[in-house]
């Protein structure tokens, strides 16, 4: 009772030259498993890196390029090499996933979507991000497939694409306008309860009257 046993799989991934970042992963109804995390990979690129399970095989795909490591942006900085991407798989057994990348000279946060059963992947701009944000987002999906996607830009926001694209909403917007700081931002996850209520676990730090001031909070949607 006091011990468990652990069994560890190593993966090589072909064009990888530095896993860096946290990965995420999840379970599909078959029991496989679905991994995506920052890559580094020739030419000093960052990108986003998907590994399924495939019986005992492994298969590996590049998702989409995030940028440079030697790209700085004010909004982000280390965020690209650090960010924690987020899976869900809806009742159609579709992966999603959002992430951020640096596009067009900003910051934006990206939608995507794999079928398991045909492969094809899509990808939509949830919001452009215009002050420094969080390196982790939420993701959930409900029961009619809406998903639902937590994340930081000028302050706690929350979007989802019930109207068939993603309306983005402030739920606590950042205090006397000053921006947050817990390693650039703020993070949160998600958790939608059998009733359809969604709450979003928040943590961060914020300038209030010229204190920096550290808070958790539940925020009920």
């Amino acid at each position: 009772a006091n011990t468990f046993a652990a069994k560890a799989t190593t993966l090589n991934v072909s064009g990888s030259a530095e896993a860096v970042g946290t990965p995420s992963s999840i379970r599909d109804g078959s029991g496989n498993i679905h991994i995506v995390f920052v890559d580094k990979v020739a030419g000093d690129q960052y990108v986003l890196r998907y590994v399924r399970q495939k019986g005992s095989s492994w298969e590996s795909a590049e998702l989409d390029r995030l940028g440079s490591a030697s790209q700085e942006d004010g909004r982000f900085s280390r965020g690209l090499e650090k960010q924690i991407p987020s899976l869900a798989i809806d009742n159609n057994g579709t992966l999603h996933f959002t992430y951020f990348k640096v596009e067009s000279s900003s910051i934006k946060l990206y939608c995507g979507s794999i079928s398991l059963t045909q492969g094809a992947v899509a990808k939509t701009v949830v919001e452009t991000i215009t002050s420094n944000t969080s390196y982790q987002n939420g993701l959930a999906i409900d029961r009619q497939n809406i998903i639902h996607i937590s994340y930081h830009n000028e302050g706690l926001k929350y979007a989802n694409n019930k109207s068939g694209r993603f309306v983005p909403t402030m739920l606590k917007a950042n205090e006397d306008n000053k921006p947050n700081f817990v390693e650039r931002g703020v993070n949160s996850t998600m958790l939608i309860r059998p009733n359809g209520d969604i709450l979003i676990p928040y943590q961060g730090t914020h300038h209030r009257n010229w204190v920096v001031v550290a808070e958790f909070l539940d925020c009920q949607v």
